[in-house]
């Protein structure tokens, strides 16, 4: 079993919230402050082992399964398909 990302949980974050949040007026540390914010948000769903910023995932299984299939990450709000080859 493997689990790909296809994006970055990138409309979660909230450049102008983050700011105001650390008292930062400038543009200069913009690209410093959304990686940590990015940072932050990896760490906690890997500690947690869940996901809190959406994003899509495509999950490839190595054979059919002969039971339930578990879905990593939780919560899953939707599944757009399923595919066996």
């Amino acid at each position: 079993m493997s689990v790909k990302q296809l994006n970055a949980p990138g409309v979660f974050l909230d450049l102008a919230k983050l700011k105001h949040h650390i008292r930062v007026e400038h543009d200069v540390d913009n690209y410093l402050i959304e990686s940590l914010g990015f940072a932050a948000i990896d760490f906690f769903e890997r500690a947690c082992g869940i996901t809190i910023a959406p994003r899509s995932f495509v999950l490839t299984l190595t054979g059919f399964p002969t039971g339930p299939i578990r879905i990593p990450n939780p919560p899953t709000t939707a599944v757009s398909s399923i595919v066996y080859v």
